[in-house]
């Protein structure tokens, strides 16, 4: 029977150069915020009437976003025109807000045809 020798696990000098370099190269690719995002905690309903106003419906879309976020925890969720049309925003001012949040790199859409929501995925969480 062959004695425990701990050198036979030692790591070589090769080895512990390319662990170093791999952790290196793994703390390097971290992106760390300057400092913390901050989030806030509203009603929904009244902040999706107050949002829902004339002219940009961008806030009441995201105000829904987060909510159906919060509310399913999933960061992908459809975003039907029914609580929005509640407080006036019409399909085509959802499609217009979608575009522009969008852009803004705040949500990736995915458009899915034959009448169906588009799926949304939330780039913030």
């Amino acid at each position: 029977m062959k004695t425990f020798d701990l050198t036979d696990f030692a790591l070589s000098p090769q080895t512990l150069t390319e662990l170093a370099e791999a952790k290196k190269q793994a703390q390097l690719k971290r992106v760390r915020p300057a400092r913390p995002e901050a989030f806030v905690k509203l009603p929904y309903e009244r902040t999706l009437a107050a949002a829902g106003g004339p002219g940009d419906a961008r806030l009441a879309v995201l105000v829904e976003l987060a909510y159906q976020a919060f509310r399913t925890h999933k960061t992908v969720v459809p975003l039907a025109n029914a609580a929005l049309r509640s407080v006036g925003i019409n399909r085509e001012a959802k499609r217009r807000a979608l575009c522009r949040l969008e852009v803004d790199g705040m949500i990736a859409v995915e458009r899915r045809g034959g009448g169906k929501a588009p799926l949304v995925t939330l780039l913030w969480l």
